[in-house]
This record gives C-alpha cells, structure tokens and sequence, in this order.
C-alpha cells in the first residue's frame, strides 16, 4: 500500500505542478495586460463561485470516505450511493435555479450591482459554472477513491490548456480581454470535465460484481456523517485562499486583494501542489487500506508530508525575504501576504488527522472541535469587522492553531488502539 502511496503521489504531484505552472503563467500575463480593477473582480467572482459550491456541498464528498469500501463491493450496493447522488444533483439544480431567478429577476440584477460587466449572458455562465464544478468536485472525489486519479490528470491538464488557449486566442483576435471571456471558455471545459467522468463513474460501475456481500447502510447513519461532515466543511473553508481572496477584497478593495492573490499564487505554487497532491492521494490510500496496515500508512503518509511543508515554508519565507528587500512589495503588502498565506496554510496542518478522522467514523469529534472554532471565529467578526479587522484575523489563527492542537490530541488515543489491534 505504501508503494502505491508513492506512486500515486509522484504523479499527482508531477500533474498538479504542471497544472499549476501553466495555470500561473497564465494569471503573470493576465495580470500585466487587464486592468487590476477587472483582474480583482474575476478573483472575487471566481472565489464567490468556490465558496458556492463548499457551502452547497453539505458534507457530500466527505461522507463518501469511510463508506467508499462498502459502496464498491457490487452493483447493489452502488446504488445505494447512486440514489444518494441524485438527490445531491437535484439540490445543486434547485439551488441553482433559485440562484439565477434572485440574480435575473429581482429589483436590480444584483451581478450587474457588482460590475458593469455582469449582464445576463454573464449570469448564466455564472451560475452555470456553478452547477457544473459542483458536479465535477464530487465526480473526483468518487474517481479518486477508485484509484482513477492518471484520468482525473490527463483530462483537468488538457482541459486547463483548452481554457487557457481560448482566452489568448480571444485576445489575439479581438484585442482585448472581458469578464464574459474569462468564463465562457471555462463553462464549456467544465461541462466537457462532468460528461467525460459520468462515462468513466460508469464504466467503474460496470465492473462491480452483481452480487452485495454487506447490507446497505442505514439512512440515519448516511444522515449524521453528513451533518457532521458539512460543519467541517464549512470551518474548512473559512482558512481556504477562497475565503481569504473574499476578505480581503471586502475590506481592502478589489486591486489590492487582486495584488495579494497574485503575489500568494506565486509564492504558494509548490505548497498547493504538494496539499492537493498528498489529499488526493492519502485519502484514497487510508479509504483502500482499512483492513489492511493503515496505522503504518498513516505515520508514513504524515511523516513525508510535514517534512515537504517544512521544506516549502522555508523556500517561501526565503522569497518573500527576497521580494522585500529589492522593493518589490511594501512593508503593508507583505504583511498581507504572509497573513493570507499563514491563514490559508494553516487549513492544511492537520489534512491526514482530519481525513483519518473521518474514514475511522469520528465526524461527530471533529464537528465538536470545529463548532467550537466557528463559535469563537463568528463572535469576533461580528463584534470587530468593521473596526478591527486584524483582530478577527488573529483570532483566526489562534482558533485554528487550538483544533489543531485538540484534533491531534483527540485523534492520538485512536491511532494508539489502531496499533494494538494490527500487532
């Protein structure tokens, strides 16, 4: 299991730095030729878009984890997980029909109140969009889960190259660059995305034996991982580069937040690559290795992604250093880079703590620890975010800094049973 672990997750990481390296170099040449104002309100509009999708998610993706194993046994049991997805589409199609009806339909187009560019054409590529992404977030969690994670690269690469080819073609043909040109093309990648994994979720179906050997899982159970799994994923996404792109926007303005983003795309490039990589990939490993030696993978799996952030922290600090001293960035903007970049690093300390968590079913313990962050998060916004900003900033880290500290604590004892029971 180990050695599939590090071969997933050289080609994870070899396929997100590509990814990535591509995706920056595009954003380089957006940032020098759009104007800053424009390039802030796609940040803002696509950090929106992914901020939709995390809260719309409801637990789904992560509820799939511990139960991924029972789900894949045969064709019966997969349908199980089948009803259960439908009734996640029919939701996101609610929603995003209530969405387009709110923005269309009410007293003043709310999009168009945000930026002039924002017509109805927009709107619905918008909602679109999120519609789609939805889809496709989970349609990767499943692919990942059945080990199909060289498909899931080839086909975001090559989809990421046809995104960015129709920008510059549509620049180099009309001479500039609008909102509406930013996410057309990306529309209809992302639709092309959700029918090529329908086919290949499909296929992996097909080659389930007919036959269950375990009965379903009770609905009540499906219910509480869920509930337990949204709060989570909520408090997840209040330390994500989405949330903070957002904030930051919010109260600063929008050419000063596109600024930072730019600034923390470049800087975080390696980090992101190896979070997104070690994700995809211990979650599968700790989903697939359950009866097997999974206390060993877990402090293997650890053990190899603390010494890369280690690594990587160093390298950035070093560039931030760098960018400073040759003028590059104010004092201010480097204090808003480092605080952007700690906050959202910060979501991804604890990554294999939280996903063992949850695949040994104890959702209901993270959720706690989280609630009691979010408590703490949301009382201080509400009473300093309009006066003092960095205080609710700070509380950020410290709240954070203490799940981190009690989800290791919490989850240790297990980890210590887990040892006992394979010796």
């Amino acid at each position: 299991m180990y050695k599939t672990f590090i071969q997933s997750f050289t080609f994870n990481f070899s396929a997100a730095f590509l990814y990535k390296i591509s995706l920056l170099s595009h954003q380089i040449l957006l940032y020098t030729i759009i104007d800053k104002n424009l390039y802030g309100h796609q940040n803002s509009l696509f950090a929106a878009l992914y901020t939709l999708i995390a809260l719309t998610n409801f637990g789904f993706d992560e509820t799939l984890l511990p139960f991924f194993s029972m789900y894949s046994q045969s064709q019966k049991q997969c349908k199980q997980v089948l009803i259960y997805g439908y009734i996640h589409v029919i939701t996101i199609m609610a929603i995003a029909a209530a969405l387009y009806c709110f923005a269309i339909y009410s007293s003043e187009e709310f999009l168009h109140i945000l930026y002039h560019d924002c017509n109805k054409n927009m709107t619905f590529v918008f909602i679109g969009l999120f519609f789609f992404e939805s889809l496709k977030k989970s349609l990767i969690i499943i692919m990942q889960l059945a080990f199909l994670y060289k498909k899931i690269a080839y086909m975001q690469t090559l989809s990421l190259f046809v995104y960015i080819g129709s920008i510059w073609f549509f620049y180099a043909t009309c001479g500039y660059i609008s909102l509406i040109a930013l996410f057309a093309p990306m529309f209809i990648t992302s639709s092309c995305e959700v029918l090529y994994m329908l086919y290949e979720c499909v296929q992996f179906y097909q080659q389930l034996p007919e036959e269950p050997k375990i009965a379903n899982i009770p609905f009540k159970v499906l219910f509480l991982q869920r509930f337990y799994n949204y709060i989570n994923q909520i408090v997840k996404f209040m330390y994500s580069s989405n949330s903070m792109t957002l904030y930051f926007a919010y109260t600063i303005g929008f050419a000063q937040a596109a600024t930072i983003k730019f600034f923390t795309n470049i800087i975080t490039l390696l980090y992101t690559c190896i979070a997104k990589s070690i994700g995809a990939t211990s979650t599968a490993i700790f989903a697939a290795s359950k009866e097997e030696n999974i206390s060993q993978t877990f402090k293997d799996v650890t053990y190899r992604y603390f010494q890369l952030i280690m690594i990587i922290s160093a390298v950035l600090l070093t560039i931030i250093s760098y960018a400073y001293h040759t003028a590059m960035i104010t004092p201010i903007m480097v204090y808003y880079i480092l605080l952007f970049f700690l906050i959202t690093s910060l979501e991804h300390i604890a990554i294999t703590y939280e996903q063992m968590m949850i695949i040994q079913g104890q959702s209901s313990r993270l959720a706690i620890i989280n609630s009691i962050a979010l408590t703490l998060v949301a009382s201080t916004a509400y009473i300093y975010w309009y006066t003092h900003f960095q205080i609710v900033m700070y509380v950020y880290i410290v709240c954070k800094s203490i799940s981190i500290l009690m989800i290791t604590q919490t989850f240790f004892p297990t980890f210590l049973l887990l040892q006992k029971n394979q010796k």
